[in-house]
Parts: structure tokens; C-alpha cells; sequence
């Protein structure tokens, strides 16, 4: 029996050139790749908490990552049209990408200690 491993950042990385090349985009849009990266983060936290829990407790994750995903992305947005000047509007980057990235930061550190961090009852 040999065993067959698919890396799932593969995975997406394929989904994501596949998806451009059917709707025949020029420039690889960086913001559809954070979106797929939320997407891949609400199916791991949802499957997660499942797991765990229920499927109460994965529905319930899911909607926690869209409302920090939404009132986050309000509040960089903002951050960016301020900071990052009209000159620097690319097709491959807007002030919206930058606000993407900006929200990704504090994403991540959130995702990493609410569903991949293991805790313990002992508090170690």
C-alpha cells in the first residue's frame, strides 16, 4: 500500500490558478488569494470545533471568523485609504490589498491561538 500525501497549500495554490485561468484573468488578484485563505480558515476552524464539539460549535466558529473578518476589514479599510497614497494604485495592488494585509496580521495571531493552540487544563 503506498501512501499518497497532497499538500493541501497545493491544493489551493491549484484551485486559485485554475479559477483565474477559467474566468481568463490577466493579473493574479492577491485579494482573491486572501479570500481563499479565509475560506481554507473558516473550513479548519468549522471542522475544528465540529470535531470537538458539535456542529453547533462549528457553526458558531465560522460566523466568529466572519464577524472579526468583517468589523476588521471596515477598520483597515479605513486605515488604508488614509495611509497608502493614490499614486501607488496598481492593478495588482489597490488600497484594498493593502487593507486585506493589514487585516491579515492580526488574523492570524487570532486563528493561531483560538483554533490551532492546544490548551490544557493545567494551564501549562
Amino acid at each position: 500500500m503506498s501512501t499518497f500525501k497532497i499538500n493541501k497549500y497545493y491544493i489551493c495554490i491549484v484551485l486559485f490558478f485554475k479559477i483565474n485561468n477559467l474566468y481568463n484573468f490577466n493579473e493574479i488578484m492577491i485579494e482573491v488569494l486572501i479570500y481563499y485563505i479565509h475560506i481554507a480558515g473558516a473550513l479548519y476552524a468549522y471542522t475544528k470545533s465540529w470535531q470537538n464539539g458539535t456542529v453547533k460549535d462549528g457553526v458558531m466558529a465560522v460566523l466568529m471568523i466572519g464577524l472579526f473578518f468583517a468589523i476588521g476589514w471596515a477598520l483597515t479599510g479605513t486605515v488604508a485609504r488614509i495611509v497608502y497614497p493614490d499614486a501607488w494604485n496598481s492593478i495588482y495592488f489597490t488600497d484594498d490589498t493593502f487593507s486585506l494585509v493589514i487585516l491579515l496580521i492580526p488574523e492570524i495571531y487570532f486563528f493561531y491561538h483560538f483554533f490551532i493552540k492546544t490548551r490544557t487544563l493545567s494551564g501549562q
